[in-house]
Protein backbone atom coordinates (compact mmCIF):
# COMPACT_ATOMS: atom_id res chain seq x y z
CA UNK A 1 0.00 0.00 0.00
CA UNK A 2 1.47 3.45 -0.90
CA UNK A 3 2.23 6.21 1.75
CA UNK A 4 -0.30 8.48 0.32
CA UNK A 5 -3.69 5.63 0.93
CA UNK A 6 -2.50 5.87 4.46
CA UNK A 7 -3.20 9.53 4.88
CA UNK A 8 -6.38 10.72 6.27
CA UNK A 9 -8.28 13.46 7.11
CA UNK A 10 -11.81 15.53 7.59
CA UNK A 11 -13.11 17.56 4.66
CA UNK A 12 -14.96 21.08 5.74
CA UNK A 13 -17.76 23.05 4.22
CA UNK A 14 -17.05 26.36 4.52
CA UNK A 15 -21.05 27.70 4.54
CA UNK A 16 -20.99 31.22 4.18
CA UNK A 17 -24.92 31.77 3.88
CA UNK A 18 -27.56 29.67 5.43
CA UNK A 19 -29.33 30.00 2.01
CA UNK A 20 -28.47 26.13 0.02
CA UNK A 21 -28.88 28.38 -3.36
CA UNK A 22 -26.19 30.22 -2.47
CA UNK A 23 -24.12 27.24 -1.77
CA UNK A 24 -24.77 25.61 -5.13
CA UNK A 25 -23.45 28.51 -6.73
CA UNK A 26 -20.26 28.22 -4.85
CA UNK A 27 -19.86 24.85 -5.96
CA UNK A 28 -21.17 25.70 -9.96
CA UNK A 29 -18.88 28.20 -10.37
CA UNK A 30 -16.11 26.55 -8.82
CA UNK A 31 -16.58 23.39 -11.03
CA UNK A 32 -16.76 25.42 -14.33
CA UNK A 33 -13.30 26.66 -13.42
CA UNK A 34 -11.62 23.93 -13.29
CA UNK A 35 -13.58 20.90 -14.97
CA UNK A 36 -14.18 19.97 -18.29
CA UNK A 37 -16.97 19.07 -20.59
CA UNK A 38 -21.06 20.03 -19.00
CA UNK A 39 -21.04 20.94 -15.24
CA UNK A 40 -25.19 21.26 -16.08
CA UNK A 41 -25.91 17.33 -16.16
CA UNK A 42 -28.41 16.43 -13.31
CA UNK A 43 -29.93 13.24 -12.51
CA UNK A 44 -33.95 13.68 -12.53
CA UNK A 45 -35.54 11.19 -10.56
CA UNK A 46 -39.58 11.15 -10.60
CA UNK A 47 -41.82 7.94 -9.65
CA UNK A 48 -44.40 5.79 -11.98
CA UNK A 49 -47.02 4.26 -9.39
CA UNK A 50 -44.44 2.88 -6.84
CA UNK A 51 -41.51 2.76 -9.45
CA UNK A 52 -39.08 5.06 -9.26
CA UNK A 53 -37.88 6.19 -12.09
CA UNK A 54 -34.60 8.19 -12.99
CA UNK A 55 -32.60 9.92 -16.10
CA UNK A 56 -30.09 12.70 -16.61
CA UNK A 57 -31.48 15.71 -17.69
CA UNK A 58 -29.89 19.17 -18.35
CA UNK A 59 -30.44 21.92 -16.04
CA UNK A 60 -30.83 24.79 -17.97
CA UNK A 61 -31.33 27.35 -15.17
CA UNK A 62 -31.70 28.03 -11.43
CA UNK A 63 -32.73 30.49 -8.51
CA UNK A 64 -34.29 31.12 -5.60
CA UNK A 65 -37.37 30.11 -7.04
CA UNK A 66 -36.04 26.64 -8.76
CA UNK A 67 -33.82 24.49 -11.02
CA UNK A 68 -35.33 23.94 -14.62
CA UNK A 69 -35.20 21.83 -17.24
CA UNK A 70 -36.88 21.10 -20.32
CA UNK A 71 -38.28 17.81 -22.10
CA UNK A 72 -41.16 16.52 -24.47
CA UNK A 73 -44.61 16.63 -22.83
CA UNK A 74 -45.67 13.70 -24.62
CA UNK A 75 -43.11 11.20 -22.89
CA UNK A 76 -43.29 9.39 -19.82
CA UNK A 77 -41.30 12.15 -17.85
CA UNK A 78 -43.83 14.24 -18.38
CA UNK A 79 -46.39 11.56 -17.53
CA UNK A 80 -45.52 10.54 -14.44
CA UNK A 81 -44.53 14.43 -13.37
CA UNK A 82 -48.57 14.87 -13.71
CA UNK A 83 -50.03 12.19 -12.09
CA UNK A 84 -46.63 12.95 -9.19
CA UNK A 85 -45.44 15.77 -8.99
CA UNK A 86 -43.11 15.02 -6.04
CA UNK A 87 -39.16 14.39 -7.73
CA UNK A 88 -35.30 14.51 -7.12
CA UNK A 89 -32.07 15.49 -8.70
CA UNK A 90 -28.68 14.66 -7.70
CA UNK A 91 -25.59 16.61 -9.15
CA UNK A 92 -21.86 15.30 -8.81
CA UNK A 93 -18.73 17.09 -9.58
CA UNK A 94 -15.49 15.27 -9.60
CA UNK A 95 -11.84 17.72 -10.58
CA UNK A 96 -8.80 18.67 -9.83
CA UNK A 97 -8.47 22.27 -8.27
CA UNK A 98 -5.44 24.54 -8.53
CA UNK A 99 -3.61 22.81 -5.01
CA UNK A 100 -4.06 19.96 -6.88
CA UNK A 101 -6.48 18.31 -4.70
CA UNK A 102 -9.26 15.53 -5.85
CA UNK A 103 -12.41 17.19 -5.30
CA UNK A 104 -15.65 15.50 -4.97
CA UNK A 105 -18.91 16.98 -4.59
CA UNK A 106 -22.84 16.28 -4.65
CA UNK A 107 -26.01 17.72 -4.60
CA UNK A 108 -29.17 15.67 -4.14
CA UNK A 109 -32.39 18.47 -3.92
CA UNK A 110 -36.00 17.42 -3.31
CA UNK A 111 -39.21 18.69 -4.14
CA UNK A 112 -42.34 19.64 -5.75
CA UNK A 113 -42.20 20.22 -9.77
CA UNK A 114 -44.23 23.12 -11.81
CA UNK A 115 -44.77 23.90 -15.46
CA UNK A 116 -42.69 26.76 -16.45
CA UNK A 117 -44.24 29.70 -18.13
CA UNK A 118 -44.19 29.69 -22.11
CA UNK A 119 -42.33 32.98 -22.43
CA UNK A 120 -39.57 31.33 -20.29
CA UNK A 121 -39.87 27.92 -22.53
CA UNK A 122 -39.72 30.26 -25.95
CA UNK A 123 -37.05 32.56 -24.85
CA UNK A 124 -35.05 28.90 -24.16
CA UNK A 125 -35.93 26.88 -27.12
CA UNK A 126 -35.06 29.99 -29.32
CA UNK A 127 -31.61 30.02 -28.09
CA UNK A 128 -31.11 25.87 -28.61
CA UNK A 129 -28.45 25.19 -31.43
CA UNK A 130 -30.08 23.58 -34.51
CA UNK A 131 -30.14 19.93 -33.93
CA UNK A 132 -31.95 20.52 -30.41
CA UNK A 133 -34.50 21.77 -32.71
CA UNK A 134 -34.71 19.31 -35.02
CA UNK A 135 -34.83 17.04 -32.21
CA UNK A 136 -37.61 18.57 -30.69
CA UNK A 137 -39.83 18.37 -33.79
CA UNK A 138 -38.18 14.76 -34.88
CA UNK A 139 -38.75 12.70 -31.79
CA UNK A 140 -41.87 11.76 -29.90
CA UNK A 141 -39.81 11.03 -26.90
CA UNK A 142 -40.08 7.27 -25.29
CA UNK A 143 -42.42 5.75 -28.62
CA UNK A 144 -41.01 3.07 -30.97
CA UNK A 145 -39.16 4.20 -34.23
CA UNK A 146 -38.08 2.98 -37.42
CA UNK A 147 -34.71 4.28 -38.07
CA UNK A 148 -34.48 4.42 -41.28
CA UNK A 149 -37.59 6.33 -41.58
CA UNK A 150 -36.25 8.36 -38.75
CA UNK A 151 -33.19 9.40 -41.15
CA UNK A 152 -35.31 10.43 -43.67
CA UNK A 153 -37.73 12.54 -41.59
CA UNK A 154 -34.81 13.86 -40.30
CA UNK A 155 -32.83 15.10 -43.37
CA UNK A 156 -35.61 16.71 -44.39
CA UNK A 157 -36.23 18.55 -41.32
CA UNK A 158 -32.41 19.86 -41.73
CA UNK A 159 -32.78 20.69 -45.49
CA UNK A 160 -35.84 22.84 -44.85
CA UNK A 161 -34.14 24.41 -42.01
CA UNK A 162 -31.38 25.17 -44.52
CA UNK A 163 -33.40 26.91 -46.21
CA UNK A 164 -35.60 28.43 -44.16
CA UNK A 165 -33.64 29.10 -40.62
CA UNK A 166 -37.51 30.62 -38.80
CA UNK A 167 -39.29 27.09 -39.90
CA UNK A 168 -38.72 25.35 -37.01
CA UNK A 169 -41.01 26.79 -34.83
CA UNK A 170 -41.19 25.88 -30.93
CA UNK A 171 -43.81 23.17 -31.13
CA UNK A 172 -46.42 22.53 -28.35
CA UNK A 173 -45.26 20.11 -26.77
CA UNK A 174 -41.11 21.47 -26.02
CA UNK A 175 -42.21 22.15 -22.40
CA UNK A 176 -40.16 23.11 -19.48
CA UNK A 177 -40.22 22.36 -15.53
CA UNK A 178 -38.90 23.95 -12.56
CA UNK A 179 -38.13 22.16 -9.54
CA UNK A 180 -38.80 23.75 -6.48
CA UNK A 181 -36.63 22.65 -3.61
CA UNK A 182 -37.79 22.01 0.03
CA UNK A 183 -35.04 19.81 0.97
CA UNK A 184 -30.75 19.75 0.28
CA UNK A 185 -27.77 17.46 1.25
CA UNK A 186 -24.71 18.94 0.32
CA UNK A 187 -21.34 16.25 0.21
CA UNK A 188 -17.65 17.31 0.24
CA UNK A 189 -14.96 15.52 0.01
CA UNK A 190 -11.17 15.77 -1.46
CA UNK A 191 -8.20 13.02 -1.90
CA UNK A 192 -8.49 11.18 1.05
CA UNK A 193 -10.19 13.51 3.51
CA UNK A 194 -13.59 11.71 5.14
CA UNK A 195 -16.71 13.62 3.62
CA UNK A 196 -18.40 16.55 5.25
CA UNK A 197 -22.63 17.10 4.70
CA UNK A 198 -24.58 19.60 5.27
CA UNK A 199 -28.69 19.05 5.12
CA UNK A 200 -31.03 22.11 4.70
CA UNK A 201 -35.05 21.55 5.12
CA UNK A 202 -37.39 24.71 4.59
CA UNK A 203 -39.41 25.34 7.39
CA UNK A 204 -42.60 27.57 6.57
CA UNK A 205 -39.94 29.38 4.39
CA UNK A 206 -37.37 29.90 5.98
CA UNK A 207 -34.12 27.65 5.70
CA UNK A 208 -32.50 25.27 8.48
CA UNK A 209 -29.28 23.06 8.47
CA UNK A 210 -26.97 21.08 9.98
CA UNK A 211 -23.87 19.11 9.61
CA UNK A 212 -24.62 15.19 9.41
CA UNK A 213 -22.62 12.65 8.93
CA UNK A 214 -21.29 10.91 5.45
Amino acid sequence: MEAKDQKSGLAFIDLKSNDPVNLYEDWHQEAIKYMKGSTSITCLATVSGETPRARHVLLRGYGKDGFEFFTDSRGRKSQELSENSQAAMCIYWMYENDKSERVSRQVRLEGRVELLPRERVREVYELEPLHCKIRAHLCHQDVKVDWTQMKGHHDELLRQAESDPESLVMPEHFVGYKLIPTWFDFYFSKDNFIADRMEFTNEDGVWKNMRIAA
